[in-house]
């Protein structure tokens, strides 16, 4: 959403709702457009109006009731093997993100985004840890993840 970050960063009086575009929303949208077109000079929320009691729209709203976000935990997770040999080993980071932020939630899909990946960094971190067990598989390199 190009809009996004500004409406992240400004706080509003009225709610805001967030709709898919389908047919029926541009539907919507083409006669809220008409009846705009024919009302002339009428204030933006006359015309919404007009045209939600012209055709029997209703605004209709379902689940919970929103709450603000007031406290923002942010969990990550970091591992580091140790290379052998010297302090100054080249390194190698490994990193996956598993969550995400937006100003309509369910348009942020969260874990589902890159849960592959995550899974893989992990099963990574499990098997570097295996092979810098034994000196005879010890990387000569740091591993980050």
């Amino acid at each position: 959403m190009d809009i996004e970050p500004e409406m992240l960063s400004m706080e509003t009086q009225v709610p805001v709702y967030f709709a898919v575009e389908d047919a029926e929303l541009i539907s919507i949208y083409e006669q809220t457009l008409a009846a705009s077109a024919s009302q002339g000079t009428s204030s933006a929320a006359e015309v919404l109006l007009h045209t939600a009691t012209a055709n029997g729209f209703q605004m209709v709203t379902s689940g919970a009731q929103s709450k603000a976000v007031s406290d923002w935990l942010v969990t990550s997770v970091e591992g580091r093997l140790t290379g052998l040999g010297s302090e100054d080993l080249p390194t190698i980071a490994i990193v996956a993100h598993y969550d995400s932020f937006g100003v309509a939630p369910w348009l942020s899909y969260g874990a589902d985004s890159n849960g592959s990946g995550v899974a893989v960094l992990l099963e990574l971190a499990r098997l570097f840890s295996r092979l810098y067990t034994y000196k005879r598989t010890h990387a000569r390199l740091d591993s980050q993840t």
